[in-house]
């Protein structure tokens, strides 16, 4: 039949082949690209993000990076990378320490978690702290014997150091540390500020500045060293004064002598000063002690001069339950106090404190009430003193109550 014959030669054309082909190619391609083929899964690594960390704590962990595997539509996760997931561990509110704590992982919509590994993260916070130490100048190797370092300028004197606290207890000293062949060029030296630390302590401390500048000469000559003056007193001023300050000019001498042997000396002594029955002030030329070791000696003089101050000696009293009265004018005509008395402590100078008689009182306790309108109200309390040199060290309480007589 010719009906049969054209459906044969139909499917049996190039023109039919060409659609079928593009039918499958079709499908091929929906199914690649995920309208057809389903979920897919994937793993990202991830950066993990510390959160709420405060400004006084540093945060240490040995990992920093988390494995996420994730599920979802083929299309949306084929393109997935991991700047599209947030990884992050919440830090708010904790003390310094060590934490095991929960990764959350924020994914985008329509991305399923399947697993996060690990799921928890170690971390230690450690309290930041920073000190200014001073820098000291070491030679490497020692100096050799008869040298010694001259005309030391040393710039900064001092630095920063930051870090943790337990860090920090470790420093033991600050150090530039220049060579005996660097020195006797007598040029200006940039050298790197080092750290000398307990043995074991962490490398989590910053220097800020982490170099210094340092010039010196080397001369031939015994080691120099300048030492505070301490001043040795015995006895006690006249009974009605003490010693307010003892100045001593100059306040620092230099020695010279081996170095072993003038490492172990940290101040030198004047010869003792007997305070007994000064009453009033006094300078004086005083000889400093002899050094123990006969090879170290003073440079210049060997006596300073000493100005002892003195003051009166003051001593304070507790007046108990001192009655409280009005004074000035008012519209009403009188006033009642609640709390009728209060304690005043005074001070003054102890030669007057003991002239007064047990029942004496030096001073006046009253309320001002002038121009107060208010019927009741809350005044502080006046201390008007009879006595001269006396102050107020306190009164309690400080305010109290008036209340104005109607009848």
């Amino acid at each position: 039949m010719p009906f049969l014959k054209n459906v044969d030669n139909f499917f049996g054309s190039r023109f039919f082949l060409r659609i079928v082909s593009l039918f499958v190619a079709l499908v091929l391609w929906f199914y690649v690209n995920g309208d057809i083929g389903g979920n897919m899964e994937k793993e990202v690594s991830c950066d993990v993000q510390f959160l709420n960390l405060s400004s006084e704590l540093t945060l240490t962990s040995e990992l920093r990076k988390v494995d996420v595997g994730v599920e979802g539509k083929r299309d949306v996760v084929a393109d997935l990378n991991p700047m599209d997931i947030l990884c992050e561990v919440d830090v708010r509110g904790l003390a310094p320490g060590k934490y095991r704590l929960p990764v959350k992982v924020i994914l985008p919509a329509g991305v399923k978690l399947g697993f996060v590994r690990p799921p928890n993260m170690e971390v230690s916070l450690l309290r930041y702290a920073e000190k200014v130490l001073p820098i000291h100048v070491s030679v490497v190797g020692g100096l050799p014997a008869g040298l010694l370092m001259d005309a030391v300028d040393l710039s900064p004197t001092e630095v920063t150091v930051r870090g943790p606290e337990e860090d920090l207890a470790s420093v033991k000293e600050v150090q530039v540390q220049p060579t005996v062949d660097e020195l006797q060029k007598g040029e200006k030296l940039t050298l790197p500020v080092k750290l000398i630390q307990s043995e074991g302590a962490d490398d989590s401390l910053t220097v800020h500045p982490s170099e210094a500048d340092l010039t010196a000469i080397l001369r031939k000559g015994l080691p120099r060293k300048t030492l505070p003056v301490d001043i040795s007193v015995s006895g006690s001023p006249a009974e009605s004064f003490e010693v307010k300050t003892l100045v001593v000019t100059p306040s620092m001498i230099e020695i010279e002598g081996p170095e072993k042997a003038i490492k172990k000396i940290d101040k030198v002594e004047t010869e003792t000063i007997d305070l007994t029955g000064f009453d009033k002030d006094r300078s004086m030329i005083v000889p400093l002690r002899p050094l123990e070791d006969e090879e170290v000696h003073f440079l210049g003089d060997s006596a300073v001069s000493v100005k002892v101050m003195l003051k009166p000696k003051t001593e304070s009293r507790l007046f108990a339950g001192v009655p409280v009265v009005t004074k000035g004018r008012s519209v009403y005509p009188g006033w009642e106090v609640s709390p009728q008395t209060v304690d005043v402590r005074l001070e003054g100078p102890a030669k007057v404190m003991k002239s007064l008689e047990d029942s004496e009182i030096p001073f006046f306790v009253y309320v001002d009430v002038t121009n107060i309108v208010s019927r009741q109200l809350r005044v502080p309390v006046t201390i008007e003193m009879r006595e001269k040199g006396l102050k107020v060290v306190s009164v309690a309480p400080e305010r109290v109550t008036v209340k104005a007589k109607i009848d």
